[in-house]
């Protein structure tokens, strides 16, 4: 790691790092102040108290919490295009606060115990990691209050004991769950793009106005072994947006082959500018669907929304007012569904 401090004490005030790391385990503290650290990876292990205030973290520096202490103890510092991965239980109330220039990454779990209150301020990112058996944040006996956040993968999980309120969040591929004993849970008026709510409580949870970016509606699931079977009916269907660009888009038949099975096939060219085709199927003559969504799930635009022939299609899609990024696009027709991922540069 470079630097390390084990029930130690390391100051220092106006040096240059450079790669490697510094590393504070057990019972370490410090105080640096006023320092440069450019691709230089920093961890605080359990029960490290240090002071970081009026650093400079470029270049792809990365800072890891895996004790609740260290991160009040933050102040005054520049991050530039890092990353702050936390894993630790949360003890007493804690605040994840938005910081300029950097997101949050989950390198493991954070559990919320013994009464203590988690609170994530509006305009923070998350992004779970998508464990098998970690759900990434986990409330145990404890409080999550999360409003206008973006969380990315991975889950939420209330246990035994734990309550919360989900408020005005985007969730992207992330599974909700609410165990038997949870004492109260709130989720309303979130943005789920793909994301699901399990309840295995014999509590009904609050879930009301919710936008789901599934066009089959919200993913809900119950515990087979009886503990809840229902979760409160409340959820609105909203719709998304209707088309917020003016997409230009040609449809036309490419084949006379007739297919056998539906299929969605991968866009070409990928990455595209300013136009990409995407070809698809129809074994026999349905109802058709083809939507294009960007990352938070938001609706761009209908590509097709008609009963089609038996036959292979193909659509040219126009992007020329998106911004770039990574967009999605999802076929539905009778019992067939599939979505691909493509990406627009400018």
């Amino acid at each position: 790691m470079g630097i390390e401090s084990s029930s130690g004490l390391i100051e220092a005030t106006g040096v240059l790092f450079n790669g490697g790391g510094i590393r504070f385990n057990y019972q370490s503290s410090g105080t640096l102040t006023s320092n440069s650290f450019t691709n230089v990876q920093t961890i605080f292990n359990d029960y490290s108290n240090p002071t970081i205030t009026n650093n400079t973290f470029d270049l792809s520096s990365t800072l890891y919490f895996y004790t609740e202490d260290a991160l009040p103890r933050l102040s005054g510092n520049t991050y530039n295009n890092m990353k702050f991965y936390i894993s630790f239980y949360i003890t007493k109330d804690l605040t994840l606060k938005k910081i300029a220039g950097s997101d949050y990454y989950l390198s493991g779990d954070v559990n919320v115990k013994n009464g203590a209150k988690l609170t994530i301020e509006s305009g923070v990112k998350i992004y779970l990691q998508n464990y098998i058996l970690r759900m990434g944040i986990e409330s145990s006996s404890g409080l999550i209050e999360a409003t206008g956040v973006l969380f990315n993968g991975g889950g939420i999980r209330f246990n035994y004991q734990s309550s919360g309120t989900l408020t005005s969040n985007s969730f992207t591929n992330v599974q909700i769950t609410i165990n038997d004993g949870a004492q109260y849970f709130c989720y309303q008026s979130n943005y789920n793009m793909f994301s699901e709510l399990q309840n295995n409580s014999s509590n009904e949870a609050k879930v009301q106005n919710n936008y789901w970016g599934d066009p089959t509606g919200p993913k809900h699931s119950t515990n087979p072994n009886g503990y809840g079977t229902t979760i409160s009916d409340k959820v609105d269907y909203i719709p998304f947006a209707t088309k917020a660009f003016d997409i230009t888009t040609s449809i036309e038949r490419i084949s006379e082959t007739l297919p056998t099975t539906y299929s969605l096939a991968q866009n070409y060219p990928n990455p595209f500018n300013p136009s990409t085709k995407i070809n698809y199927s129809v074994p026999q003559e349905s109802f058709v669907k083809l939507i294009v969504y960007d990352i938070l799930g938001k609706e761009i635009t209908t590509l097709v929304n008609e009963d089609k022939a038996v036959g292979n299609y193909q659509v040219e899609f126009n992007g020329s007012n998106l911004s770039s990024g990574v967009y999605f696009y999802r076929m539905e027709s009778g019992n067939f569904s599939d979505m691909k991922k493509f990406i627009f540069v400018r």
